[in-house]
């Protein structure tokens, strides 16, 4: 095994945090080099808090920085440590501070190269895990150097694709954006239109935070758990810790001027909703629901039509939808961005079996199930 090196000098640049009050001491220096590396929203020191705050309360940290000569922040790979199973074995983890809610992973480094280097370095030289896993990366992000440092140094790795979220550059103007549709979808728009305003006046609103703004978030989350997700238990306020991580999300994006709560009016009555995040010319919808009694005139639907021509009036560039392809997004636009969690296995006979359960083992045993079922027959 090739291990990654670094000087001496090097090596005490490459440091961990391991609570919450140093992470929080970080705030300005982390958000500065958020903006010049990878300035999304997702990776920025308030988001991160929030995930922090309301999934990881009490639970230890191993959030790896690197500082450079002038001791600035220079790169970060927000992590933790747990105890898991895979594939069937106890396993220590270091795991990327990020889950289904957090929608994008990434790491933070000014010299990607370089940094990666550095951080693995620091890692291998840690007895305390097992394997890294990197939730939910984008493809070409600086997250794969990590990975590309590993391999390099003969350590097992492993990428799983875990989704493709559809995005979309936006038209000059909303006419633009409507004749770019299929006549039939525009048809269909136009029909559905129709008959949500024959049931009374609809209108929409942007709220971009405020005193009102707790009060109508709470509205819009009702819709969601009178949905589908209601019934099976995940909607968003049936759990108190997803529910804590959206309501902090929601104060410190109105406090960094990019929260966009979208709300369609049927009358007074909330029948749709997006809770959005305007960021950098970008527009990302973590969230959405919509009232499924007036499904036939598809509220969710005309509030999205409604939104675009928002933000073409607002000068954005583009639409991030997030998530995975569904079909209602694919509607809109083709392109996406594959994401994928990353693995790096230490080279252990523990590590190496792991590696080979997972990327060879399992994998082939799924393929022969049809084969298996047939000859049950």
């Amino acid at each position: 095994m090739q291990v990654a090196t670094a000087t001496a000098s090097e090596e005490s640049l490459t440091s961990e945090v391991t609570s919450l009050e140093s992470f929080l001491a970080l705030q300005p220096e982390w958000n500065r080099l958020c903006s010049g590396v990878k300035d999304e929203p997702f990776h920025r020191h308030e988001f991160l808090q929030a995930h922090l705050e309301s999934f990881h309360a009490g639970a230890p940290l191993r959030i790896l920085i690197r500082r450079g000569r002038d001791r600035g922040l220079a790169a970060a790979l927000a992590v933790a440590p747990s105890r898991g199973l895979m594939c069937g074995v106890p396993v220590r983890r270091l795991v990327s501070l990020s889950n289904a809610h957090s929608c994008r992973f990434d790491l933070l480094a000014g010299d990607p190269g370089r940094d990666a280097a550095a951080l693995l370095g620091h890692l291998l030289r840690g007895p305390w895990w097992d394997v890294l896993i990197l939730k939910d990366v984008p493809q070409g992000g600086l997250g794969w150097r990590l990975l590309e440092e590993a391999a390099r140094a003969g350590l097992p790795v492993g990428t799983w694709l875990s989704q493709r979220s559809p995005r979309m550059d936006l038209p000059p103007d909303p006419e633009t954006l409507l004749s770019g549709l299929p006549t039939a979808f525009r048809q269909n728009l136009r029909r559905r239109r129709r008959r949500l305003e024959e049931r009374g006046p609809v209108r929409m609103e942007r709220v971009d935070g405020g005193p009102g703004l707790s009060e109508r978030l709470s509205a819009c989350l009702a819709v969601e758990s009178q949905g589908w997700k209601g019934r099976l238990g995940t909607a968003i306020a049936q759990d108190r810790q997803v529910r804590a991580f959206y309501d902090r999300l929601a104060a410190a994006a109105a406090g960094h001027g990019y929260l966009s709560l979208y709300v369609l009016f049927l009358e007074e009555r909330v029948v749709a909703f997006q809770y959005g995040l305007t960021y950098g010319g970008t527009y990302y919808l973590p969230k959405l629901a919509y009232d499924e009694s007036l499904s036939e005139c598809s509220p969710g639907l005309l509030l999205f039509q409604l939104v675009l021509e928002d933000c073409i009036r607002r000068g954005l560039r583009r639409v991030d939808f997030l998530g995975d392809a569904t079909e209602w997004k694919l509607r809109w636009t083709r392109e996406t961005l594959p994401h994928h969690w990353l693995y790096v296995f230490r080279d252990t006979r523990l590590g190496r079996g792991l590696h080979r359960a997972k990327f060879a083992w399992l994998p082939s045993f799924k393929r022969s199930l049809p084969w298996l079922r047939r000859t049950r027959l």
